[in-house]
């Protein structure tokens, strides 16, 4: 199976996050992406720990 180079490496946080959700955006209803790894219900719920994970840490680093 190939893979697709979507050079995250080289994004921001909140980047990655826009990005990560266009992708989910784009792979709903798809007939070409049928049964993706990671489901994107894995993917979505991933996205949404990773953003408020980002938004913890930068309310903690107010904070400090």
């Amino acid at each position: 199976m190939s893979k697709v180079k979507l050079n995250f490496d080289r994004l921001s946080i909140p980047e990655k996050v826009a990005r990560a959700q266009q992708v989910v955006a784009a792979m709903t209803g798809n007939t070409n992406f049928t049964t993706p790894t990671p489901t994107l219900a894995a993917l979505t719920t991933a996205i949404n720990e990773l953003e408020t994970a980002t938004s913890d840490a930068q309310a903690a680093r107010r904070e400090a």
